[in-house]
């Protein structure tokens, strides 16, 4: 942008995903072209008449329960539901990952027991705490609130830049004890990002972290255990994975997990999407390519 809009401005991820207009009915009452429906896995918003107008049926009212823009959304949404509290074998004997995320409101979890409830938190508030010895602790300027612990509860805002409701958390265990924590929200099927990755002090340059990481990349977007998560995304449609990335451990990213700089150019065709990053980082991507079968 070389100089400022003369009308109404809206920025791409707070704009319709058809229109990419921002003006909206914000009235709960009544339904009409102008209302917004939020998707309950990439968090685009679209307007109803922009939705009929795509061909979509069914929307003389607001829809019950989750909501999608598209099948791939849903795909991956419930997919991911279909992990949530599931311990799993890491690969070595006593090391186990488990996915979670908070909020008995998120689709399935609302049917989740107070007890399995409880455990849940109980295990954020313990991933929560290894982050913490990991990270500088960072308030949000307008909420005054602690991000960490924004994003592994998966704190939900009507402002785009600050909704963390998408977020889940992975946490590498040995026997009850957090050992490597990575949040992670995937966007839609064209990226998805990990901004926050840290292991336990006392547990570090073990190859924990690359442990974690490949638990995730064999498992997050497929049932099919001994699958990358590289052709697993690809072979899906997802084509990159985001890390904001310190200076001092750039090297390590691009070299031993296969990440690259994002350029501007690579920013400029994902602005659609807020992603979490911090000051003093360098984004990073993965690129995906299609398995051959």
């Amino acid at each position: 942008m070389q100089v400022f809009p003369e009308s109404v401005y809206f920025c791409p991820s707070c704009g319709c995903g058809l229109c990419g207009e921002g003006e909206y009915n914000n009235d709960g009452e009544i339904f009409v072209e102008k209302t917004i429906l939020f998707c309950d896995q990439c968090e685009r918003g679209y307007h109803v008449g922009c939705l009929r107008e795509r061909g979509d049926e069914g929307l003389e009212s607001c829809p019950e329960g989750n909501w999608f823009c598209g099948e791939k959304c849903s795909e991956i949404f419930f997919h991911l539901q279909n992990l949530l509290g599931k311990s799993n074998s890491a690969g070595i004997d006593g090391l186990s990952w488990t996915i979670l995320r908070s909020n008995e409101k998120h689709g399935r979890n609302r049917n989740t027991s107070s007890i399995i409830e409880a455990m849940t938190k109980c295990k954020l508030r313990a991933a929560r705490s290894m982050l913490r010895e990991c990270f500088d602790r960072i308030i949000q300027p307008a909420t005054k609130t602690d991000l960490i612990t924004d994003v592994v509860f998966s704190k939900e805002s009507a402002v785009p830049h600050l909704n963390y409701r998408g977020f889940y958390t992975m946490i590498l265990e040995k026997g009850k004890k957090p050992i490597s924590v990575a949040t992670f929200r995937v966007r839609s099927d064209k990226v998805a990002e990990v901004p926050l990755v840290g292991t336990c002090i006392r547990s570090r340059r073990q190859g924990m972290c690359r442990l974690l990481m490949n638990s995730l990349q064999k498992v997050i977007f497929s049932v099919d255990l001994d699958t990358q998560l590289d052709i697993i995304l690809a072979n899906m449609g997802v084509q990159k994975l985001l890390l904001p990335v310190t200076a001092k451990l750039l090297q390590c990213w691009n070299t031993s997990f296969g990440f690259s700089v994002a350029t501007n150019f690579d920013r400029f065709k994902m602005l659609e999407y807020p992603f979490l990053e911090f000051n003093d980082t360098i984004m990073c991507q993965k690129l995906l390519t299609r398995a051959v079968t």
